[in-house]
């Protein structure tokens, strides 16, 4: 069965949160969500490092946090700005994306789609 990256990563924490501390399988399931924000949003105006939060995800909702490019109108250089990033499954609109932060220059609709393109895509490993 071919899985979303969303489903995969939710599917794993929720395996970690179960396994004892410290064991093989706690291991083998931090392996796992680590591969998985390998391929995280960096680049292109993300900072690389985009942060999965295990203590505060669950099964029907996944956690991040992300900085971003941060620019005044102008176009010059405002500092790197944090973002929270919620994301939650809905049976009728798919995944549902949050973002908590700043939203200079209508950011946070193009985080919610980078986001929401690589949580959607399949997870091929």
């Amino acid at each position: 069965m071919t899985r979303t990256i969303a489903q995969k990563l939710a599917r794993a924490n929720e395996v970690l949160k179960r396994s004892d501390k410290g064991s093989v399988w706690a291991e083998h399931w931090m392996d796992i969500i680590s591969d998985i924000m390998k391929e995280a949003p960096h680049g292109g105006g993300f900072r690389r490092g985009t942060g999965f939060n295990v203590d505060g995800s669950t099964s029907n909702m996944l956690l991040f946090s992300t900085e971003y490019y941060g620019t005044q109108v102008s176009g010059s250089f405002d500092g790197w700005m944090s973002y929270a990033v919620r994301v939650y499954s809905d049976f009728e609109k798919g995944l549902v994306v949050i973002i908590d932060g700043r939203n200079e220059c209508n950011i946070h609709q193009y985080i919610r789609e980078v986001f929401g393109t690589w949580l959607s895509a399949s997870w091929i490993k």
